[in-house]
Order: C-alpha cells, then sequence, then structure tokens
C-alpha cells in the first residue's frame, strides 16, 4: 500500500521565518511561534480551513518554541528575550471560542536566550533550555518555584522532553551532539522517594544516561507515543514500543534521524538504526505517530525544504523510506509535529513564513 501527502491547507499570518509550533491536546488548535515575537493561535474551522483566532505580542524577541499542557490550560512560550512566558488559554465548548487571559507568568533565570520549554505529563512542572548551557526546571502548580538547574551540556541546549511514561525523566539535546537523561533527584529509578545522609531529599539532577551517536547538533528528539503493550510470539518479552521504555528518534545537523532502542529495559539505550538525508543537509525535526496496523510513521523535515515519510516494518522494526516531498515549503522547514488526535494528520513550520497541514493517504 503506498502512501502519498495532500496538503489540506496554509496558515498565514506570520511576518517572519516560523520556528515551532504545537498542538492542543485536543487536536483541535495549534500555536505558532518564530521570528516575528508573537505566539499566533489558530483553529479549525470544521470546513477544512483554519484561521487565526488569537497572537500574543508580549515577548521582546524572537520566539523560538511554544507548547500546550497537557490539560490544555496553559501554553508556555520561551524567547531569545531570554524569557519563558506562561499564558492562562481556555478553548469554549463552542469550536470557535477561543481566549488568552491578559495576565501571564513570567519565567525568568536564563542568562541567555531561551530556546525551548516543556511542559511534564502532569502539567505541574516545566522545563526550559537555554544557550547558556543549562536547563532548569520549575514547579508551577502552587505559584513557581524553580526545583532545580541542570548542568551538564558543553554547548548551548537546543531542546528538551519528558518521558511520556515515566515522569521523573527529563531528556535535553543540544550543540554539543549529546542526548542527555536527567532524574529528578527526588526519586529512584524504581520510582522511590531518594534521600541524602542526613535524611533530606537529594537536591541535584543527575545525568543517568548520555546518548552520542550523533555527529552534530541534535536539533529534535521525540519519544514514541505510548500505546499498548505488546509481547513477542511466545509471549514472554516485551517487543519495540513497549509503553514503558519507549523509543526515542533524535534529528541532527549531521544529516540523519537515529532511532534509540531499549527492547529491554536494559540501559542505556543504543542506536538502533540510522537512517541517512541527503549530505549536507540538516535534519531540523522529526515526530511520529502509530498506523491501523500499530506500526509507526516517522515523519522528517530538512534543510532542502522537504518531507520525508518513513514506515515501520512490523517484524524487523526497521524503517523505509515511503514517501519523499520535495519543494514541500518555500525555504527552510523547521519543525514537524503529528496531530494528537488524528494519526493521519501532521503539521510543518517553515522558514518561509508558513504553517501547513498535512494529511496522509493511502492509494
Amino acid at each position: 500500500m503506498e502512501l502519498q501527502l495532500t496538503k489540506l491547507c496554509t496558515l498565514e499570518g506570520s511576518t517572519g521565518r516560523v520556528w515551532f509550533l504545537c498542538w492542543s491536546p485536543d487536536g483541535t488548535h495549534i500555536a505558532t511561534c518564530g521570528e516575528d515575537r508573537l505566539v499566533h493561535f489558530w483553529t479549525d474551522k470544521k470546513d477544512g480551513k483554519w484561521s487565526e483566532v488569537w497572537k500574543e505580542e508580549k515577548h521582546t524577541g524572537s520566539v523560538r518554541r511554544v507548547d500546550w499542557s497537557p490539560n490544555g490550560d496553559k501554553v508556555a512560550s520561551c524567547s531569545f528575550d531570554k524569557g519563558t512566558i506562561l499564558y492562562n488559554v481556555h478553548i469554549e465548548t463552542d469550536p470557535y471560542g477561543f481566549t488568552v487571559s491578559e495576565e501571564v507568568d513570567l519565567l525568568s533565570g536564563h542568562e541567555a536566550e531561551v530556546k525551548g520549554c516543556a511542559f511534564n505529563k502532569d502539567g505541574k512542572l516545566i522545563a526550559t533550555c537555554s544557550r547558556d548551557r543549562l536547563a532548569m526546571v520549575w514547579d508551577i502548580d502552587q505559584g513557581i518555584e524553580c526545583l532545580g538547574i541542570l548542568q551538564g551540556h558543553q554547548q548551548d541546549i537546543k531542546g528538551l522532553t519528558w518521558h511520556p511514561s515515566y515522569e521523573s525523566i527529563l531528556c535535553t539535546y543540544s550543540y554539543d551532539n549529546r542526548i542527555l537523561f536527567w532524574l529528578d533527584p527526588r526519586v529512584l529509578l524504581n520510582g522511590q522517594p531518594q534521600f541524602d545522609e542526613m535524611g533530606c531529599y537529594e537536591q541535584d539532577w543527575k545525568v543517568v544516561e548520555a546518548l552520542e551517536g550523533h555527529t552534530s547538533t541534535v536539533w529534535d528528539a521525540r519519544f514514541e507515543p505510548k500505546r499498548q503493550k505488546k509481547e513477542d510470539d511466545d509471549g514472554t518479552k516485551p517487543i519495540y514500543g513497549d509503553s514503558f521504555q519507549p523509543r526515542l528518534v533524535s534529528a541532527s545537523s549531521d544529516s540523519s534521524i537515529i532511532v534509540w532502542t531499549r527492547p529491554d529495559d536494559a540501559h542505556p539505550y543504543a542506536v538502533g538504526q540510522t537512517i541517512p538525508f541527503p549530505p549536507s543537509e540538516p535534519v531540523y525535526s522529526a515526530d511520529w505517530q502509530s498506523t491501523a496496523s500499530d506500526s509507526m510513521i516517522i515523519a522528517a523535515v530538512s534543510g532542502d525544504n522537504a518531507i520525508r515519510l518513513f514506515r515501520e516494518d512490523p517484524t524487523t522494526h526497521k524503517f523505509s523510506k515511503v514517501v519523499e516531498l520535495l519543494n514541500a515549503h518555500n525555504d527552510e522547514i523547521n519543525c514537524v509535529r503529528f496531530s494528537p488526535t488524528d494519526p493521519t494528520i501532521f503539521a510543518t513550520a517553515s522558514d518561509d513564513g508558513t504553517a501547513v497541514l498535512w494529511k496522509i493517504t493511502s492509494q
């Protein structure tokens, strides 16, 4: 069965490069950000078209990333102005109703541009990262408190993501070509509280794993979506994609994406497959989604303005290219993210000043 891509609509309204996008948890809204210092909010009008319903102008520098909280009531944006802003948002029962509160929370503490922000699984924590080579973890459940400053990367940190099922693990990736896994000092790997010799909680986040398979900047890293635990034919061992130890895909300036696996809950993650791209073309972003057959599709975007899809073989668990759409945008593509509610739809953001929604169809 062959796959193809169909363009659904183009989100136009930004006046500079669009660097990042994220979906609301219910899939009805998208937030985009970029060079124009704005956060744009878009809604699905249910007629095949999306339109801008709100924009925020609170940053004084380019906005590098946005993230939507898991329960949908907050959006975070981080900027070259060294700050991260938390917006309180409300999606009305009416699908076209959308508001952002005038009151915002500002997270400040980085000494250089903030390049990434990510809510944890329950939305009570948010992590930020910066050109200052630090990541910071904030408790935003009851007020705002910095829980930790993470020092370990040797260059700018490009972004971060939380482990989808083991909520005490934070993953960061950097210009130093590495991906680091950090453990919340309040727990052990078995989930139990961790105390120091004085009977107090440990204070420092610890690097528990370092992935060193790339030879240049790591631009993006995404865990595979959580799905039902499967077993091998003999019923004794989880296969790749076990919900407790999901695989990780990373995108790099070394013109490749790597699929990292931990099939037997062993440490550390290992390179399961390296997928090459055209030489000298940086891969800026990758994301994945499950198919109807419960195998995975990876979408990846790169500096040659192209979108490529890779489909998993359900037997070997290796990925092969099934779609290559050249000139999908008129300039470099910076971000790709699948819809959280429709596995056949994803969106891309580009230096050409637009975001585009795409649909995967079979023929």
